[in-house]
């Protein structure tokens, strides 16, 4: 067994919502614009006071961010990469196809996508799709989280959630 084969496995005992930050697509757009118009770069307590929120949010905007490749660290301070200053500088289509590549590389993206595909209809009813995902095990948090991954995916054109008939479906 791989060290990257049983990371995913062990990573998997983990309830899904403490995996995924509860990160909107427009936190995680103006948090890239607010540092390009910074000179693409600025310390956390600066970015944090700009987009008025505490530590705690701005510890898993960052994490989620850098896991985009959207932002690293460089010494005390977060840089907007390369991917993060075309996001930050582009339209809202092309913004969103810019953001397509880093949502497909995260994992929760990667099965929706590969669900939903694998299915005739390119569907699956939510809570189908939930408890496939695990989220079972928080159902407290589970809507919220529901909530930003379709909002992610919308965003990136890839899948998106039908309130009215309870589907997901690949775009």
């Amino acid at each position: 067994m791989t060290a990257e084969k049983s990371t995913a496995q062990l990573i998997d005992l983990v309830p899904i919502c403490s995996r995924l930050p509860t990160t909107s697509v427009d936190q995680l757009i103006g948090a890239t614009r607010v540092i390009a118009r910074a000179g693409s770069h600025m310390s956390p307590r600066e970015l944090a006071a700009a987009l008025h929120i505490d530590d705690e949010n701005l510890v898993g905007l960052m994490d989620f961010l850098s896991r985009l490749g959207l932002v690293e660290a460089i010494g005390s301070e977060i840089a907007l990469t390369e991917s993060g200053k075309s996001i930050s500088a582009s339209k809202m289509q092309a913004r969103r196809r810019l953001f397509a590549e880093p949502a497909r590389r995260l994992p929760i993206v990667r099965e929706i996508v590969e669900a939903l595909g694998a299915q005739p209809s390119r569907s699956l009813p939510r809570n189908k799709l939930l408890s496939d995902l695990g989220a079972h095990t928080c159902p407290s948090d589970a809507d919220e989280v529901f909530d930003h991954v379709m909002g992610w995916g919308q965003y990136a054109g890839l899948f998106y959630y039908d309130r009215e008939t309870e589907l997901v479906r690949l775009f």
